[in-house]
């Protein structure tokens, strides 16, 4: 697991901002098999993940 720290903002005159909104929410990255190739799979995916926890 890991924390989130911030988000990069970067706009048209070169500059950089910061957004601090989710510092130190908890990042899980979920791997998964390389076959999902439409939104309706990626849906059903997603419900089927939620209904395991």
């Amino acid at each position: 697991m890991e924390e989130d720290t911030a988000k990069s903002l970067h706009t048209e005159d070169n500059e950089t901002l910061m957004d601090y909104n989710r510092c130190g929410v908890p990042l899980i990255e979920i791997v998964s098999k390389p076959d999902i190739s439409s939104g309706k799979e990626a849906r059903e995916f997603l419900e089927k993940l939620k209904s395991n926890t």
